[in-house]
């Protein structure tokens, strides 16, 4: 049995935003137990990020089975929803105000996300989230970057239509605004299915500037085009995807600047969409998505679920 070296430090904290290479190699086999889609597989190879020098692959670990996510269900747009990010709203309105303030400081339109599922507190899909971007590598992290990959091929080989009837021919995703070393860990995520792979760009990079704005409102000029892939974003439509969707400013910032640099469309993907299950708006949002799953495995997505 063959590990990946254990690092240089003794610390078991586990840094949600620190480095970590692409993750290891595993089968197609494993992608389709996992999400039931056969036309998708997982990459058995880096998707090597152009212009940069290449990331270092960990040692092979024994491939080993992944329970596949259960995705919770994430309510429609209609009373009581956003139509942009789905969070709750106030009775009579049908944008969140996160929503409005980021079309008003981008100056660009919003479209609708798409999330997977919602990510609650001790759900299944959020404890992946926290747990795939742990700093020390271990099986447990890379089970559940198995895990995260094949919660997306699924959504994809179903829901494919539904997000861009018009389908992508680039992929990217949200950098991290925290100075992370390397690149984000959902790269190497993404790295892991054979469709996203072979498309990935790293076409966003943060401002010098971006970072003491984190979590606070959406504001022109966090991510810019990156400048060695200015060619491969003009003219070119892109699937923007991001691990957790809180508030929104990073994905509608990020967004706006893919298509400052001129990407002909934008759809936003995202996997886990936070909702705060306390507030009163938020409440029959929760009761939905159980109900939901209370009939059985969760296949639907916002744009295609019965209403």
């Amino acid at each position: 049995m063959t590990t990946r070296p254990k690092p240089d430090h003794d610390s078991d904290s586990h840094d949600p935003d620190s480095h970590d290479p692409f993750p290891t190699r595993a089968t197609g086999a494993i992608a389709r137990s996992m999400t039931g889609a056969a036309e998708h597989s997982l990459h058995p190879r880096n998707a090597a990020d152009r212009g940069t020098p290449p990331v270092p692959r960990p040692a092979a670990l024994p491939a080993v089975p992944a329970l596949p996510l259960v995705a919770l269900a994430v309510r429609p747009a209609g009373p009581g929803v956003c139509r942009i990010c789905f969070d709750g709203v106030a009775p009579g309105r049908r944008v969140c105000r996160g929503c409005e303030s980021a079309e008003r400081r981008l100056h660009v339109a919003l479209e609708p996300i798409t999330p997977i599922s919602l990510a609650i507190d001790g759900s299944d899909v959020y404890g992946a989230l926290r747990q795939y971007k742990w700093a020390r590598w271990s099986e447990q992290v890379r089970r559940q970057r198995l895990r995260l990959a094949g919660l997306i091929a699924g959504h994809l080989s179903e829901h494919r239509s539904c997000m861009a009837p018009d389908g992508w021919d680039a992929v990217t995703v949200v950098p991290s605004l925290r100075g992370r070393a390397g690149p984000h860990p959902l790269v190497g995520v993404l790295a892991m299915i054979d469709e996203l792979a072979d498309s990935y760009v790293p076409a966003l990079r943060t401002a010098s500037w971006s970072g003491s704005f984190q979590r606070l409102e959406a504001a022109d000029g966090w991510y810019v085009p990156h400048p060695l892939h200015r060619s491969r974003i003009r003219g070119a439509r892109f699937l923007l995807v991001d691990d957790t969707y809180t508030t929104g400013a990073h994905l509608h910032s990020a967004r706006a600047a893919l298509l400052a640099g001129g990407a002909s469309t934008v759809t936003s993907l995202v996997i886990g969409r936070r909702v705060n299950r306390t507030w009163t708006p938020c409440r029959p949002i929760v009761d939905w998505a159980s109900q939901a799953g209370a009939d059985g495995p969760w296949r639907w997505c916002v744009h295609c679920s019965p209403r």
